[in-house]
């Protein structure tokens, strides 16, 4: 089983509840995808996460676990194509730090990696560094 890097385009969000100051619950979902020609892979995971504020801070620490899945599109005679997909699952860690720009409103540079798990030889993991708009209402 060989190992390759690949950097592509990535979207994602999350919807939380504050328990309290320092705790969040939420769901958060987190989509890789990338074209190789005709060839096409997407990478997803949807989790559920818990947000840690030490000490009630702007500081955050975040863990997920939840369900990936892994899709490989495959170009044939046109306008068809074959697709393989599978499901596993995904674990998420990331750390971060908000700044309130607004009463309700922060912006939140973050660095996160996902791990994935498909059967017993396929895996993959997303690194990002990213900045988040969180809203409060």
């Amino acid at each position: 089983v060989g190992t390759q890097i690949e950097s592509a385009n990535t979207l994602q969000y999350r919807v939380g509840y504050a328990v309290n100051p320092r705790m969040m619950i939420g769901f958060e979902r987190a989509n890789w995808f990338k074209d190789f020609g005709g060839y096409s892979w997407k990478f997803n995971t949807s989790l559920m996460s818990a947000t840690f504020y030490p000490g009630a801070g702007h500081l955050f620490v975040r863990g997920g676990a939840g369900i990936s899945s892994m899709t490989e599109e495959i170009p044939t005679t046109a306008p068809f194509f074959v697709e393989f997909a599978d499901r596993g699952f995904g674990l998420e860690g990331a750390v971060g730090y908000e700044w309130k720009v607004l009463k309700r409103v922060a912006i939140a540079p973050e660095l996160a990696i996902r791990a994935m798990t498909f059967g017993e030889e396929v895996g993959a993991r997303m690194s990002s560094a990213s900045v988040a708009f969180n809203w409060w209402f």
